[in-house]
């Protein structure tokens, strides 16, 4: 079925009326270092830091589908930007989708295991895509860096 939209795992308290919110998964990379995080057991992202993480949740978008991953007004307000350029997920994605975090306060920022972090809107295009997304980052497994 090209419409089938899946989201693993899928938390149905998860779903607001346009989006469905995304958590925090386990690991962090911080200037090339990984740090894992551990239930109730916050990480302070530092001020004007930055570091990737990614969402617990692993996509499908089908190929008659495209998404945004925005973060979330509560996050934002504190100026917590959860991604910096990769908002857009292609028709034909599959994985864990990775965040660019940046703490642009003067404050620490609570990172926690399973926190609500971000959320994804799905648009549905008029047929499916020619071209469905085949890049470096496709069946993305957690946080992954770079990959030049």
């Amino acid at each position: 079925d090209p419409s089938r939209i899946e989201i693993d795992p899928f938390n149905l308290d998860a779903v607001q009326g346009a989006s469905v919110d995304l958590r925090l998964a386990s690991k962090l990379i911080i200037r090339s270092s990984e740090l894992w995080l551990a239930p109730h057991e916050p990480f302070l992202i530092p001020p004007h830091m930055s570091c990737l993480a990614s969402t617990t949740e692993r996509i499908y978008t089908p190929c008659d589908c495209v998404a945004r991953v925005e973060g979330k007004s509560s996050i934002g307000r504190q100026f917590l930007l959860i991604h910096c350029t990769a908002g857009w997920i292609d028709p034909g994605f599959v994985g864990n989708i990775t965040l660019e975090l940046a703490n642009l306060s003067d404050k620490f920022f609570a990172l926690e295991l399973g926190m609500f972090i971000a959320q994804i809107t799905f648009l549905m295009l008029d047929k499916p895509a020619e071209r469905q997304y085949k890049g470096r980052y496709q069946n993305a497994q957690g946080t992954e860096g770079a990959k030049s």
